[in-house]
């Protein structure tokens, strides 16, 4: 098996990433993860934290709260045209 020398650190090539879909690649770490001790999951999470906490952080500018609040304010007055969900399909399927 071939290795990888970077520093101190030996690193053994055992996949082609570039091979690898992004879809199998996350499919390998969530069974890893579902499988692994707790410790490990917890040094993973250490990690990652930072990142996985930027996933949460999303908020509207003051301009996008104050179109969704003029675009409800305007639904519940029936000022605006809604539709039901039959209809949304049809549009969406381009059948409308």
């Amino acid at each position: 098996m071939p290795y990888f020398y970077k520093g101190n650190i030996n690193f053994r090539k055992k996949t082609n990433l570039i091979e690898m879909t992004t879809a199998v690649i996350r499919k390998k770490l969530h069974d890893y993860i579902a499988n692994a001790s707790d410790n490990k999951v917890k040094g993973m999470y250490l990690l990652l934290e930072d990142e996985v906490s930027k996933e949460n952080d999303f908020s509207l500018t003051e301009s996008h709260l104050e179109i969704l609040k003029n675009e409800k304010k305007a639904h519940l007055e029936g000022t605006s045209k809604s539709y039901d969900w039959k209809e949304a399909k049809e549009i969406i399927k381009g059948l409308a």
